[in-house]
């Protein structure tokens, strides 16, 4: 199990495989317990976890995924072949896969193996997806210390810079301005996309530690929260977050950034240790 600043990186609970494939190939197939059908999960789960964030954030709202049987005990998932994958969107995915789990015993009650389809299988393997997803982390949260020094929080009970470890102890409060630089489609596409990220998040999707259940434990669930667009301003509130939100705040950003060309005119953040 490989070492990420201090902890170990998340073991999933099923073999996890990237394969030799072309463009025709689908993004990955998921292979099941026998004791589930292909058709029960389609109804269900993964879909209404795993196709949000396929559809809104990779695909940016425009073209669907597809999920389809693979077999009685398979599922395989689908993108346009013009949407690119990064590793640390695999490794997102591999980790909202990781579901029907049992901690204790750290195995998968649902899961056989999750199949990834790559061109150079060798260069990016399942090893480079969480390095990936951990680097991606560490550039988030040095997005929002960047922010934090061009916008202190006023409140003096706020920390000043980004917590880096026991996010899942805190309260997030994030303002992003925009003014009008959006219009009211541009806000109510944010808000999709926020929504969306802010389930990413509790379902441990942006995680890379070993074991999500014990962040589940320390009551980093993300149930309290609170999203809303409009005025010209994003706010997302969150206490006890299961995974740290600079990395939802900085997808939001870019996302954004990419479908209407504005960046935040101003920031809010208060930040400060739950109660």
């Amino acid at each position: 199990m490989a070492k990420w600043w201090g902890y170990w990186m998340r073991k999933y609970n099923f073999p996890v495989r990237a394969v030799q494939a072309d463009a025709s190939e689908p993004l990955f197939r998921l292979v099941l317990d026998p004791r589930f059908s292909a058709a029960e999960m389609l109804a269900d789960f993964p879909r209404n976890v795993v196709q949000p964030f396929l559809n809104v954030v990779l695909a940016d709202g425009k073209q669907g995924s597809c999920f389809k049987a693979a077999g009685s005990h398979a599922i395989e998932v689908s993108l346009p072949s013009h949407i690119q994958v990064n590793d640390a969107e695999r490794a997102i995915l591999a980790n909202l896969m990781d579901f029907g789990q049992d901690f204790e015993s750290a195995r998968s009650t649902t899961i056989g193996e999750l199949v990834f389809f790559l061109t150079r299988p060798d260069e990016n393997g399942p090893e480079s997806f969480l390095d990936a997803l951990a680097a991606r982390n560490a550039e988030a949260v040095a997005f929002m210390n960047e922010v934090m020094l061009q916008f202190p929080p006023e409140d003096e009970y706020s920390t000043r810079t980004w917590p880096e470890e026991l996010i899942e102890r805190y309260y997030f409060g994030i303002v992003l301005e925009y003014g009008d630089l959006l219009d009211n489609k541009d806000m109510s596409a944010a808000l999709g996309i926020l929504d969306c990220l802010h389930d990413v998040n509790m379902w441990t999707g942006f995680s890379v530690k070993a074991n999500p259940g014990d962040t589940m434990k320390a009551g980093g669930s993300g149930i309290s929260f609170e999203i809303e667009a409009e005025n010209g301003a994003i706010s997302y509130q969150v206490e006890r977050p299961a995974c740290d939100p600079a990395l939802s705040i900085l997808i939001l950003v870019e996302k954004i950034e990419k479908l209407t060309g504005a960046r935040p005119r101003a920031w809010q953040i208060h930040i400060e240790a739950a109660g």
